[in-house]
């Protein structure tokens, strides 16, 4: 597709323009008379810019109109397949975070279930004397109730025709008070600076006075 980049006026127009700055690289004001001469062609330049510009405008106005034209059009298209993305992405989240909470919640059953069965042995070893292993045993019992093992590590999802979903954290953070933030060492934090901030997490800080730093999940698709 081929533009139409020139005007029947735009040749006067450049040679004028042209005229007109051969003349200002000439200009060496000495006197009265020639800060009048001079601001007359400041006239002339401003009157011939003017003009310039008013015909740069009514070449491009039908390109630019036609573009908002196509740009308006495609986004009754562009704009829903965005927010249809973004639902589906939605539904994925939910979706694993569901089967992630169930499995912490077996997780946690299961350690309480081997916690128990410990400590009822830790109780049949006191009462035999073996009161060394009977405390190991009830050890084991308290680490397995308070830690249980749970699988955190969402294996990446292959559909049939090539994309690959996976779940991502990434640390992010939100200013919870002003007033505390504004005692961290670090002058440039005072103002809540997006990058500095940024920068600390980045860095490995999970720890900043009047800020919560915590993991974002979000779903990817390629």
């Amino acid at each position: 597709m081929s533009l139409v980049t020139q005007s029947p006026n735009e040749n006067e127009i450049e040679l004028k323009a042209t005229q007109l700055i051969e003349m200002s690289d000439r200009v060496v004001i000495t006197s009265d008379d020639e800060v009048q001469k001079a601001s007359d062609l400041v006239k002339f330049i401003k009157t011939l810019y003017k003009k310039a510009e008013d015909e740069r405008t009514s070449l491009v106005k039908p390109f630019n109109d036609g573009v908002k034209a196509i740009n308006a059009r495609f986004k009754t298209y562009t704009d829903p397949l965005a927010q249809a993305e973004t639902k589906v992405k939605k539904e994925i989240l939910s979706y694993e975070q569901e089967k992630a909470r169930l499995r912490r919640e077996e997780a946690e059953r299961v350690a309480k279930e081997e916690a128990e069965k410990a400590l009822a042995l830790a109780a049949q070893q006191e009462q035999a004397g073996n009161i060394k292993e009977a405390e190991a045993t009830f050890m084991h019992a308290a680490e397995v109730e308070l830690s249980p093992v749970v699988q955190s590590v969402v294996a990446p999802i292959r559909g049939d025709y090539g994309s690959t979903t996976s779940i991502r954290k990434t640390w992010t953070y939100r200013v919870t008070s002003m007033v505390a933030l504004s005692s961290h060492n670090q002058g440039e934090l005072v103002l809540a600076n997006d990058k500095a901030i940024k920068d600390l997490i980045k860095n490995g800080i999970r720890q900043i006075n009047g800020v919560e730093i915590y993991q974002e999940e979000s779903v990817a698709v390629r």
